[in-house]
């Protein structure tokens, strides 16, 4: 059994010094066997087999791929054969293992003289090289950009390599290995393999020992001594048998303990998958895993291990060779994670001829769509109702199936009754000789010819029109619901996060009030307004906050707007560039914008009630009251006000990212109707066209309390108007106009 040595490590006695502890990169490579090459494998091949692409971004935030011939796709042919040796795929593996094993990589740049390759615009290097990591030595300079990289006796500027790293918390620029800090159980399964072969080496059965009762002598006792620990003891050694002189045999079973310890090895071969965040499934072990979970474990895999790192190593290319040669390119990635195919499937079944039309349904399934346009149409089906298409084409619809005279509805007319219910005075009309033909049951209503009679073309257009504008406000209606309903819950958590914002501004502004003298001639009361708050680390503070909120709102919202067209909700990227910035800059601007308004409130307090020559106790009444005011009324204000923007925005982006629409509507759901949303429903713009811009003032024809007509203003001065929310607590929505193609 391991026993603690005094001098610091694990040791077994015997085996010839302490267990490595994995502090070098050296040492960490070595663990690259068993187990770990296992782990390392499940996550490395996935991750250097994700497809990489190039797009080019627009001046409005969307992207487009390059396409092939384009002379930006030498970036392409770069990156899937970077050098003579290794294909792109092969050096993203090792990229990936070094990453996981000593948690840096190196990927230097040459140039065609083979000497260090600096980016610059509208050049590429020859070729691209992977140093072995646990070889390389990053060495740090006065600055970043100073920094070198060594490897043997050669130095390269930082900027002729793509340096990834897993940042360690105990030095933030070096990288952490896996191995480093799972060094004990790595330790431990090393030397559990080695017991293991060394057992089968020596003798794969139970050791002997022989025994004696005589007494042993000083001379005797020490040599025996020697001997059992030169020969016997420590892991190079098991399963020896004990030999010794003049003594008899005993059979040395295993004993529990021993086994115990070989059985132990599974408990490291977990322990070392969990490192990894990694479940038994994705090595291939099916030992209790069904197909449930264990396309559960692909699909945590896929966004716990895949997705960050491939996301990562596509940042730093993009950062150090791609942003570089063309800063409208980017490197991107096709997304590994698996589709939810249970919601899919879902989705269809529900969605089809509802929201989606055939052909949509089955090209989520990679299906071509039906021929001769079956399926190009959502078809509304029924008794008496034609479709949309058949009202539009100005032709019948088609004849309903002849139904079977075996179960015939009673109360229909023009059916034949039963064989066993004709009155017996009349003849069996199909015991004749004559074939019978198929009867078709006419449907209640008028026919198609008695409704062309009776409709003229204009009124034919107005029903078509009427059908329109239902369908229209069906979905609108579903979708503010839907959204009004998933918007209470981002409230709530906006809500609570700007409260305690608020509520720790307060506290902050009491404690400064006592301790602050009050204003002097030589102290005056600008001087103690500035003191008593820290506006700018308020600032901070609040976007802080905010910030994972708005994440939340534009994630969900975005996977709903993307289903909403029929597509899978996993195609939305989140981390595309502009909603990164919308993200970082709104939270600012939010927190910006409220801090203002807070301090203009208190300064005005404070001041008026300074020169008023207040008490301590009322100012301190004064700031909660403002605070107060601000972590209820104002709170709730800010958050329904901001979500229904996010919402809005998510909206937008995913629909840009589709590539199918082109406008949106303003949408005004049936009830909270004001006499501006009101004038707003069915408003169409481009998809990245304000419906106002900001410092526009909206005017609206009303009647006032006292019936008569007004014209009513909504300034519109905070902010550019994308979409809802049109003013505080709007509960409009809105819908996509796709492509006319």
């Amino acid at each position: 059994m391991p026993a603690l040595n005094p001098t610091g490590g694990l040791m077994f006695p015997g085996s010839g010094g302490p267990l490595k502890r994995y502090d070098t990169k050296a040492e960490q490579i070595t663990a690259l066997t068993g187990w770990v090459y296992t782990a390392n494998g499940a996550i490395a091949d996935p991750c250097a087999a994700v497809e990489l692409k190039l797009f080019r971004k627009k001046k409005d935030g969307t992207k487009v791929e390059v396409a092939f011939g384009d002379p930006a796709m030498e970036i392409m042919d770069l990156l899937n054969s970077p050098n003579a040796l290794h294909t792109g795929e092969q050096l993203r593996q090792l990229h990936f293992t070094y990453m996981n094993i000593v948690g840096e990589s190196y990927v230097y740049m040459r140039g065609l003289d083979g000497n260090p390759f600096i980016p610059s615009k509208g050049k590429l290097p020859a070729a691209l090289d992977i140093f072995p990591a646990h070889m390389t030595a990053f060495r740090l300079g006065s600055n970043y950009s100073d920094s070198t990289v060594h490897l043997g006796e050669h130095a390269y500027p930082i900027q002729s390599i793509i340096r990834d790293l897993n940042p360690d918390p105990s030095n933030p620029w070096l990288g952490q290995s896996i191995v480093a800090a799972a060094a004990q159980t790595v330790n431990l399964e090393e030397q559990m393999k080695t017991v293991n072969e060394m057992l089968m080496k020596n003798g794969a059965r139970p050791s002997v020992v022989f025994q004696t009762n005589e007494q042993l002598d000083d001379s005797v006792y020490e040599r025996w001594k020697k001997q059992f620990f030169d020969d016997y003891t420590g892991v190079m050694n098991s399963g020896k048998p004990l030999l010794i002189e003049a003594g008899s045999v005993v059979q040395n079973m295993l004993s529990p303990r021993d086994l115990d310890y070989l059985a132990s090895r599974r408990f490291s071969r977990d322990e070392i998958l969990a490192m990894f965040r990694l479940s038994p499934g994705m090595i291939g072990l099916v030992e209790n895993v069904n197909r449930a979970n264990l396309e559960a474990g692909f699909y945590v895999n896929a966004v716990v291990n895949i997705v960050p790192r491939v996301r990562q190593f596509v940042r730093q290319v993009n950062a150090s060779l791609v942003g570089i040669y063309d800063p409208s390119l980017e490197l991107d990635f096709v997304n590994p994670v698996p589709e939810d195919a249970d919601a899919k499937r879902a989705y269809v079944e529900g969605a089809t001829d509802k929201f989606i039309t055939k052909d949509e349904a089955r090209a989520m399934y990679g299906l071509k769509p039906l021929p001769d346009g079956l399926g190009e149409h959502i078809i509304v089906t029924g008794n008496a109702v034609m479709s949309l298409e058949d009202v539009l084409a100005e032709k019948p619809p088609v004849a309903p199936m002849a139904e079977s005279e075996d179960e015939p509805p009673e109360d229909k007319p023009g059916k034949k009754p039963p064989r066993d219910e004709l009155p017996e005075d009349e003849d069996d009309p199909d015991d004749d000789d004559e074939p019978a033909k198929a009867i078709v049951a006419k449907p209640p209503g008028p026919s198609w010819a008695e409704l062309r009679k009776s409709l003229k073309l204009d009124e034919t257009k107005a029903k078509v029109e009427e059908h329109v504008r239902e369908l229209r406000d069906v979905r609108g209606n579903t979708k503010a619901k839907a959204y009004t309903e998933r918007a209470s819950v981002y409230e709530e958590h906006l809500m609570r996060a700007t409260r305690e914002q608020f509520d720790a501004q307060k506290r902050e502004l009491l404690t400064r009030l006592d301790q602050l003298q009050r204003p002097t001639k030589g102290y005056t009361r600008k001087d103690w307004l500035n003191d008593l708050v820290d506006w700018g680390g308020f600032d901070g503070k609040m976007a802080t906050a905010i910030e994972p909120i708005l994440r939340l709102v534009l994630n969900d919202t975005g996977r709903s707007a993307t289903g909403e067209l029929g597509r899978d909700p996993s195609q939305f990227n989140p981390y595309a560039d502009a909603i990164q910035q919308y993200v970082k800059s709104r939270s600012v601007k939010i927190a910006k914008d409220v801090d203002d308004e807070t301090e203009k409130q208190l300064r005005a307090a404070l001041s008026q009630g300074m020169q008023a020559g207040a008490t301590s106790s009322e100012v301190s009444a004064s700031i909660e009251n403002i605070m107060g005011n601000a972590s209820t009324v104002r709170a709730d204000r800010i958050a329904r006000t901001e979500t229904a923007r996010a919402q809005s925005y998510a909206d937008e982006q995913a629909w840009a990212q589709s590539e199918v629409v082109e406008g949106k509507e303003w949408f005004t759901a049936e009830d909270h109707v004001c006499a501006f949303c009101e004038e707003m429903d069915g408003k169409i713009v481009d998809l990245h066209q304000n419906f106002f811009d900001k410092g526009d003032v909206q005017t609206v024809d009303t009647v006032g309390k006292d019936g008569e007509p007004k014209v009513a203003k909504l300034d519109l001065s905070y902010d550019d108007i994308i979409g809802p929310s049109l003013h505080p607590n709007c509960r409009c929505t809105l819908l996509p106009v796709l492509q006319s193609n």
